[in-house]
């Protein structure tokens, strides 16, 4: 068993917690609810996975993907979607919502997901990406191992690699470079990040 670190407390607990001192959930509070008849779990069915980092967020999104082809294989991009416009090919799991717009001649995947009103321009790279919604990626750029915040904009010829998060409402300039950044909402990125930085 594994503890996943979701509680449903009642109001009478939280009253019980109000001390000075740190205390532990799993040494002190876990145990005396349990002495006490009062601490119950449930079993989740399934996967589970801890996710600590963008990178294991992006693993646990592959998986998710990979488990809706093998479960619910209509729910994902095939390569006829009507979104996609000449050109565009899907390799492996991708999964675009139906308001998001893809231009032609892209390539998406694996394990990507297009969230709602996302623009992709023409000649755009994808994979093992999350875009969410009203993202923009202009014309020929590349994305890879990333997640790219609500609302947020990448210009004409930029590649954004090494498990970079752009924040909500985040604009990268045009022929840009970004590597492993992680980039607060509401900025604007004018020069190349080399090196991953927060």
């Amino acid at each position: 068993l594994i503890n996943a670190g979701v509680y449903i407390f009642s109001p009478s607990l939280v009253e019980r917690l109000r001390v000075v001192r740190a205390v532990s959930m799993e040494r002190e509070v876990l145990p005396q609810l349990a002495s006490e008849q009062q601490l119950y779990s449930m079993a989740l069915e399934g996967y589970w996975m801890n996710v600590k980092q963008p990178r294991d967020f992006l693993q646990g999104h592959a998986l998710y993907l990979q488990y809706l082809s093998r479960v619910a294989a209509d729910q994902l991009t095939g390569a006829a979607c009507s979104q996609l416009h000449g050109g565009t090919e899907v390799q492996g799991s991708v999964l675009v919502d139906k308001s998001a717009q893809i231009g032609a001649n892209c390539l998406i995947g694996p394990d990507v997901s297009v969230g709602p009103g996302c623009v992709v321009e023409e000649g755009v790279r994808l994979a093992r990406c999350i875009l969410l919604r009203n993202v923009r990626v202009a014309a020929h750029s590349t994305v890879l191992d990333s997640i790219l915040g609500w609302e947020s904009s990448v210009g004409c010829w930029t590649r954004i690699e090494g498990v970079t998060v752009l924040g909500e409402d985040v604009h990268v300039g045009g022929e840009i470079f970004i590597n492993g950044g992680l980039v607060l909402p509401h900025k604007r990125i004018k020069e190349s990040i080399s090196e991953p930085q927060i």
